[in-house]
């Protein structure tokens, strides 16, 4: 069994005031990899959370990065582009960074259906 530890970017960005730095050290060794959801924080601050989340957990750890927009039960505002490019940098940055699936950029947001629909 893999055991996955998601955390919003913005939890990880004020981590330390928080108490999540202690918590996530005391998860790591019983976690495969860490989804970070990226819907609530700055572009400029990916690769800053993705270093805090590196150095929490050891680094060595794989790393999942999503962006969801409200329809997909996230919280990013922005337009499909500035979504995509958001997951884009987070794939460039170096050393066991996954990505949420790309393709996703060719479709629309999810209808009531709960499928994507081609544009």
């Amino acid at each position: 069994m893999k055991i996955c530890l998601p955390l919003r970017a913005a939890d990880v960005v004020s981590a330390s005031r928080t108490g999540l730095s202690r918590r996530v050290r005391a998860a790591a060794s019983q976690i495969n990899l860490v989804e970070v959801w990226l819907d609530s924080c700055d572009s400029d601050d990916i690769s800053e959370v993705i270093g805090k989340i590196r150095g929490l957990v050891g680094g060595k750890k794989p790393v999942i990065a999503v962006c969801k927009a409200p329809i997909e039960k996230g919280a990013f505002r922005g337009r499909e582009k500035e979504r995509i490019e958001r997951l884009i940098k987070a794939a460039a940055l170096p050393n066991r960074i996954q990505r949420q699936a790309l393709v996703l950029a060719n479709f629309s947001p999810i209808k009531g259906n709960n499928r994507p629909v081609s544009k």
